[in-house]
């Protein structure tokens, strides 16, 4: 992550996982979006985020056909 501005961004990730149907397996161990980030101008960070996939994944019909997931952030400015 990245601050481009010239002020200091504070805020929180929220997660997003395609095919849905993933979620109900996807475990979060670790991860940045359970606190708030601060990051100064100009600063830029890596964020990691420590997971599993429930092994009951591959019993799922509905997500037999399925190959790849897709994990995405979006970064919301907190009120303070």
């Amino acid at each position: 992550m990245h601050n481009r501005s010239n002020k200091p961004i504070a805020g929180i990730a929220i997660y997003q996982i395609f095919p849905e149907e993933v979620a109900l397996y996807f475990n979060k161990i670790q991860c940045f979006c359970f606190e708030n980030q601060l990051l100064y101008p100009g600063e830029m960070v890596d964020l990691p985020v420590l997971f599993y996939l429930d092994p009951a994944i591959l019993h799922d019909p509905v997500l037999s056909d399925c190959k790849e997931m897709i994990l995405t952030y979006h970064f919301y400015p907190s009120a303070d």
